[in-house]
């Protein structure tokens, strides 16, 4: 019996608990691979938005294609309706994080959501909420010393 009950907790740890999640993958490098320079200057094509680690400076920037059925949302992200807005975040970023790279977003069945613009060692949840919606968390805060 006490076996079973182990079988049960593993098998409901391998299922998942609450829910599916969508992931942030670093990009293949072949010839298909989407730059930040494509995606500033087809910046007209996309929903963006910023992000902020931890103070006014931005951490990264989210790419969503406005031309399919797919929806990138979160309570901390920052629409950029400006090009001078998003030059500036994209500064900012380079500034601060200059290993920054594009990642693909992708939802629990790998369909691409968009792209985001940050630097890799950032851990993102990402919880999918249906299947045409992903919920981009917050960045986690930094730690300080004391």
């Amino acid at each position: 019996m006490k076996h079973f009950s182990w079988i049960c907790l593993l098998l409901l740890l391998m299922t998942g608990c609450g829910g599916s999640y969508g992931k942030i993958v670093k990009q293949a490098d072949d010839i298909h691979k989407t730059s930040i320079d494509t995606l500033i200057k087809n910046r007209e094509e996309y929903h963006v938005y910023s992000g902020t680690r931890d103070g006014p400076s931005a951490t990264a920037l989210m790419f969503d294609p406005k031309e399919n059925s797919t929806r990138l949302t979160g309570k901390t992200w920052q629409k950029i309706e400006s090009r001078d807005v998003l030059l500036k975040a994209l500064d900012q970023i380079n500034t601060l994080y200059p290993q920054a790279e594009v990642a693909s977003i992708l939802g629990s069945d790998r369909t691409l959501f968009g792209y985001l613009y940050y630097p890799l060692h950032l851990y993102i949840p990402v919880k999918q909420i249906d299947e045409n919606t992903l919920y981009m968390m917050g960045f986690p805060t930094p730690i300080s010393t004391p």
